[in-house]
């Protein structure tokens, strides 16, 4: 996929500066944007597209960083779609037909037309790697936050991870929890519902650190620096032993709170100790 990109970069005269321009793709492939309300009937969907009559719909309310995802996404996935029946690989036609891994492929093609790699690296090499380099990042190739860390921990899987964490029950809970009609029923001792505590909802951990992935749900400790972000509505960072299943040791960390819609979420960079690597070169050699 990122020589995919490349390809579409270099057809279109780009990639030589940020932010990449989408315009020229489009056209190159006969392909037009229409910004639409999608999100009015309350529904999550950002974007779609219409390959049979070559459009690209995204959702006139998000900001512009998450309409250009969206846009490079539903690009990705077009193209992809005028493969079925065609002539791919193998390799690409598990993804196609596997819904989440195909999210998965437009996402990191996106990501790849967006923040073409080599551009991306020059400017990682003069930031480093972090939370607030990625805001940095981002303001030169005019991506969000969360996009440039996702990009970042799958070009530098060994070096960073990133954990995403909602303040919510778990999912046991909010099945259990009877409505508000059917609590006024009750006595004054079951009106209490289950406290909220920051669950992780999704990992992004490349070689060597996948198998420490946290499990879905599984909540982070209140006195963490990951619950301080949320607390406290600010960046917190530092190092802190941790202990999420399997993710165990001390770290150094990074989290930020960020809002989508009603809810609140913390997104967590974790700093891969040289220990990790090490552990990993030792067991090749077993």
């Amino acid at each position: 996929m990122k020589d995919y990109a490349s390809y579409l970069l270099r057809s279109t005269g780009q990639g030589g500066s940020p932010p990449v321009a989408l315009k020229p793709i489009f056209d190159r492939f006969s392909l037009s944007l229409s910004e639409v309300d999608m999100k009015s009937g309350g529904t999550e969907i950002e974007g779609m597209n219409v390959a049979e009559i070559g459009v690209i719909l995204y959702d006139a309310s998000d900001r512009q960083t998450r309409q250009r995802f969206t846009q490079a996404h539903e690009l990705v996935e077009s193209l992809l779609s005028a493969l079925k029946g065609n002539r791919y690989r193998n390799s690409v036609k598990k993804y196609i037909e596997q819904n989440e891994r195909k999210e998965r492929l437009c996402n990191w093609g996106a990501s790849c037309i967006l923040m073409p790699l080599g551009l991306f690296n020059e400017h990682v090499q003069e930031t480093e790697l972090g939370i607030e380099a990625a805001e940095q990042i981002g303001e030169a190739f005019q991506t969000s936050r969360l996009a440039t860390l996702w990009h970042m921990v799958y070009c530098y899987p060994r070096s960073v991870g990133l954990v995403v964490w909602k303040y919510t029950h778990k999912p046991a809970d909010e099945k259990s929890m009877a409505d508000s009609s059917q609590l006024s029923f009750l006595d004054e001792g079951y009106r209490h519902a289950p406290q909220k505590e920051l669950r992780a909802q999704w990992n992004v951990f490349g070689s060597p650190a996948e198998e420490y992935q946290v499990p879905r749900n599984k909540s982070v400790s209140r006195d963490s620096l990951i619950f301080q972000a949320y607390d406290e509505g600010a960046l917190c960072e530092g190092r802190e032993q941790v202990s999420l299943v399997n993710l165990e040791g001390e770290f150094q960390v990074e989290a930020a709170p960020f809002v989508v819609g009603n809810d609140t979420y913390v997104v967590s960079l974790f700093h891969w100790p040289d220990s990790l690597l090490n552990a990993e070169q030792a067991e090749a050699f077993d």
